[in-house]
């Protein structure tokens, strides 16, 4: 449970943030997690301003066994880049699997 301490505040200010309907389209339909930041990123940011109002950025990827990874993120490309920023948990899809599904 000690693991999860930071998890309801994160939360808390994910449902607080404002999002627009094409951003959360566009979301849906381009979910591509970058776990590691490479020199590209910089040109990907300045070219998606047009598309991308927010931007989610993995920062938290939890697994079962394994249990939580913490994203490395370039923060300071990120504030350059000025836009507001959606810190998304990641829950590994067989955890559900284990979860509902015992035998």
């Amino acid at each position: 449970m000690m693991r999860f301490r930071f998890l309801l505040p994160l939360l808390l200010l994910l449902a607080t943030s404002a999002r627009s309907i094409a951003d959360s389209l566009v979301y849906i339909w381009q979910r591509v997690w970058q776990r590691v930041w490479q020199g590209g990123h910089a040109a990907a940011l300045r070219e998606s301003h047009d598309l991308f109002s927010t931007l989610r950025v993995l920062g938290l990827q939890i697994y079962p066994r394994e249990g939580a990874r913490i994203a490395r993120v370039n923060t300071s490309l990120l504030q350059r880049d000025g836009r507001p920023v959606w810190l998304v948990v990641r829950l590994d899809g067989s955890w559900t699997r284990q979860l509902f599904f015992r035998k």
